[in-house]
C-alpha cells in the first residue's frame, strides 16, 4: 500500500500536467484527479484536514493565533 508521501507525489504530478494541458475540462479533471490524490494520502497519514491539506495541530494553532 502506498505511502502519504508517495500519494502527494501522484497529486504534484497531476497538478503539473494540468498547468500544461490547454484544453479546461482536461485540466479541472486533471486537478480533481490531484484532490483525490491528496484525500488519499489524508486517509493514509491520518494527521490532516482534508479541507485545507494541513495538520490538525496547525489547525489548532491557527485558530489560537488569530
Amino acid at each position: 500500500m502506498p505511502n502519504r508521501e508517495a500519494y502527494q507525489k501522484k497529486a504534484l504530478t497531476c497538478l503539473e500536467a494540468a498547468e500544461k494541458m490547454s484544453d479546461p475540462q482536461e485540466r479541472a479533471a486533471m486537478v480533481a484527479i490531484a484532490c483525490d490524490f491528496m484525500k488519499l494520502a489524508d486517509q493514509v497519514g491520518g494527521q490532516r484536514d482534508p479541507k485545507t491539506h494541513r495538520s490538525r495541530k496547525d489547525h489548532k494553532r491557527g485558530q489560537e493565533d488569530g
